[in-house]
């Protein structure tokens, strides 16, 4: 479990309440472990072999949201993203860090509503009208309804460009090498979520 863990969205099966584990004692006694305790041996065990730690951003999950974003439009895989969809993703990700709501919002959700935000933004639909589609779901492995909360929250601060630090954003990525996407018009707030 320890090896390829990234970041604890939801917990395995084993880990929600407690693990009966049938350890080899004097008198062949089953013991109970909490989370708590599988967790702190984890920690024991990574520290033992002096593994460093860093905390995952929204930037560690782009790639593939958008390969996947370009793969559920019809595009083959490994795709050639759209570089002004990319760079749309990239601001609002940027956007997003300003934001104290979504600084405490999983990294990988913030990075999926980003790809949403963004395809609402440059009206990139898929056949049936949507924004979001089953392979985005399931590479992102979040639907719509997971998405709603930090989409309005992103838009919000996507629409806002008042204060100095959101001025300093907008003037990045008002480029040519970032494609001007701090200048797109944000979408209307009843355009976020058309199907439902």
């Amino acid at each position: 479990m320890v090896a390829h863990k990234i970041e604890e969205v939801e917990l395995p099966p084993l880990l929600k309440d407690e693990i009966n584990v049938g350890l080899l004692e004097h008198n062949n006694v089953t013991k109970s472990l909490k989370r708590q305790d599988v967790l702190d041996a984890e920690t024991r065990i990574c520290g033992a072999l002096e593994f460093r730690f860093h905390k995952t951003t929204p930037l560690s999950y782009i790639d593939r949201f958008i390969h996947a974003s370009a793969v559920g439009n019809g595009c083959l895989w490994p795709s050639t993203p759209n570089k002004i969809f990319s760079s749309l993703v990239l601001y609002l990700i940027d956007v997003s860090l300003l934001s104290k709501d979504l600084v405490s919002t999983h990294s990988s959700l913030v990075a999926a509503a980003a790809v949403y935000l963004a395809r609402c933004t440059l009206g990139i639909t898929c056949p049936k009208g949507i924004f979001w589609n089953d392979t985005l779901a399931y590479y992102t492995s979040y639907g719509v309804s997971d998405l709603r909360k930090p989409v309005t929250t992103l838009h919000k601060e996507q629409c806002s460009v008042n204060n100095e630090q959101k001025n300093k954003i907008y003037r990045k990525y008002c480029k040519e090498e970032n494609h001007w996407v701090s200048q797109k018009a944000a979408p209307l707030q009843e355009m976020l979520f058309p199907e439902c």
